[in-house]
């Protein structure tokens, strides 16, 4: 069951505690909710304004006893449209928020394939970056932040958990002093905080990736 208030959509199910995202609803302007039903999940995609692109969040299904289900090949069209990069997504950051980004990396034949993530303090690409996340599948991770216009001293790390044709879950945890990034379950990178997580309005996914999903999810501590 999906609850939503006009600020937030809260997700709860059958012996489960519901987990609360964001969104941007405007009064008195029309919205366009959908709610999909996959093999294992719910994905709930609301487009409030042209100003404002598609939130998204899953709850995930409560399997019965037949088993698995194939996907429906139409609804896995529509998320690939939905989730097409680069991707956009209004947010409001706070300790205890995370974000969920999941998808796969495209095949060896793009030269250098990257992931980039972009936590932008404006609903624009010129604002102030707050985190940035690029990924060199194979090579390295660059994590910065971008001030007054101006890149600042950039962290490179040469561990490099993405894999070409290989799914992923990439979780971006906001702590109080630093961001934890985790793929697919391990612990991998921590970046302090130059700017403070709640100036955050957008995010952005781009490169060399298909996207499965984007979210946030608060209250995960």
């Amino acid at each position: 069951m999906w609850i939503l208030d006009g600020r937030t959509a809260t997700c709860v199910g059958p012996g489960s505690e519901g987990r609360c995202c964001n969104v941007f609803f405007e009064d008195g302007k029309p919205f366009d909710l959908s709610i999909l039903v996959l093999d294992d999940e719910y994905p709930l995609v609301i487009k409030t304004s042209p100003n404002f692109p598609e939130f998204g969040s899953c709850f995930k299904r409560e399997r019965g006893n037949g088993g698995e289900t194939a996907p429906d090949p139409c609804t896995s069209h529509l998320l690939s449209i939905l989730w097409q990069v680069p991707y956009k997504l209004p947010v409001s950051l706070s300790v205890g928020s995370c974000v969920i980004i999941k998808g796969t990396p495209v095949d060896s034949s793009v030269n250098e394939p990257q992931l980039q993530v972009d936590f932008y303090t404006e609903m624009n690409e010129e604002s102030e970056i707050a985190f940035h996340l690029r990924v060199h599948l194979g090579r390295r991770v660059v994590m910065n932040s971008r001030e007054f216009g101006i890149w600042m001293l950039e962290e490179n790390l040469h561990y490099v958990p993405f894999e070409d044709g290989k799914p992923f879950d990439l979780r971006i945890y906001v702590c109080r002093n630093e961001y934890e990034v985790k793929v697919n379950g391990e612990y991998i990178y921590a970046f302090v905080h130059r700017i403070p997580p709640s100036y955050v309005k957008m995010i952005q996914v781009c490169r060399d990736v298909s996207l499965d999903s984007v979210l946030v999810s608060n209250g995960w501590r």
